[in-house]
């Protein structure tokens, strides 16, 4: 679809006339029409302003009015082999049916995974396979058009919701004088996290790393204080336990990120969970993220945390890293 179609395919499901969203965009009311019109019949190709404008009125995101048209199918075909060059799509065959998917190893998959989740379920929430719903078929048609807006504003809106569950907890761990003062002592604090029973998601993370360098993701789902009697149906002991090492956890990253220690942080979304991730991109704490704090959390969850080997591993962890926090600050 061309942009002037994109333009009228998303303001017929807004259910505007050209000349209400010539006015929501800041054109004068004798010219609203006559401009829209222009730009949806290609007579003029709306500037990169004008288009963000439009973009705004329209409540979509921007890249949803990006055109990219298909003349043939010939095109639409050497399109799909320029996706396979040059952002890792691949052609699988499972039974009878041609699969598309994407390379694990590209660095677009996790994006693209992540992408991918949320249109499956905005597509199993939203459409009804047995009966047809007009309000729904708009809704989740609309929900195409703004991606990736709905997602972000409930990624930010679960994130702060945790963040003030956690705010008092926090304000008194601080109020103590926290800090860190080795590395060390974030492995016995990671510990802690995962023997109260929270969820840790620990990989490398492609896209930050390179040539000498690999960056630790450590990923965190919402919904495990949010509403963790539903989750987990745990005591309140349990549950108070999990928020408490999470907490303490907050206020060690702000005191490394105070410090000095690069720790980048984002959040995503993925079949319906919404998740914290913390990236420890100095070379020393992702060191020990990907390799001491996994293979604990791997113990700890095979039951083995009381074993000799897991002491003497954890022992040898906290020798290893027994080295002040400004030493592990790279230039």
């Amino acid at each position: 679809m061309s942009v002037g179609s994109k333009i009228r395919y998303v303001r017929n499901l807004r259910n505007l006339t050209q000349k209400e969203l010539g006015i929501k965009v800041g054109f004068t009311p004798a010219t609203a029409d006559v401009r829209i019109r222009q730009y949806e019949y290609e007579k003029m190709v709306p500037k990169a302003d004008i288009l963000k404008r439009i973009a705004d009125a329209l409540d979509v995101d921007i890249a949803a009015l990006n055109g990219v048209e298909f003349q043939s199918e010939k095109e639409l075909m050497h399109t799909l082999f320029d996706l396979e060059r040059d952002f890792g799509l691949r052609l699988e065959k499972r039974g009878s049916k041609y699969m598309l998917c994407f390379d694990p190893n590209s660095e677009v998959e996790p994006y693209m995974d992540y992408a991918l989740s949320s249109w499956y379920k905005a597509r199993e929430t939203m459409l009804n396979p047995f009966e047809e719903n007009a309000d729904d078929d708009l809704q989740y048609h609309l929900w195409t058009q703004r991606f990736p807006i709905d997602l972000v504003q409930e990624e930010t809106a679960q994130k702060e919701q945790t963040e003030r569950l956690l705010s008092e907890r926090c304000d008194a761990i601080k109020s103590r004088g926290y800090k860190i003062g080795k590395v060390s002592e974030l492995i016995l604090l990671f510990e802690k996290m995962i023997k109260s029973g929270i969820n840790l998601e620990i990989r490398p993370d492609k896209k930050r790393s390179g040539v000498g360098k690999i960056v630790a993701c450590v990923s965190i789902r919402h919904s495990q204080f949010l509403s963790p009697h539903e989750d987990m149906d745990e005591t309140n002991e349990k549950v108070d336990g999990i928020v408490a090492a999470y907490a303490e956890y907050l206020c060690a990253i702000e005191y490394l990120t105070g410090a000095g220690i690069k720790i980048e942080q984002g959040t995503h979304s993925f079949e319906g969970e919404t998740y914290t991730d913390y990236y420890f991109c100095d070379s020393m704490l992702s060191t020990m993220v990907l390799q001491s704090v996994k293979k604990m959390q791997e113990k700890i969850l095979a039951g083995e945390c009381e074993d000799e080997d897991y002491l003497y591993e954890v022992s040898e962890d906290m020798r290893i890293f027994n080295v002040k926090i400004e030493s592990a600050v790279e230039a």
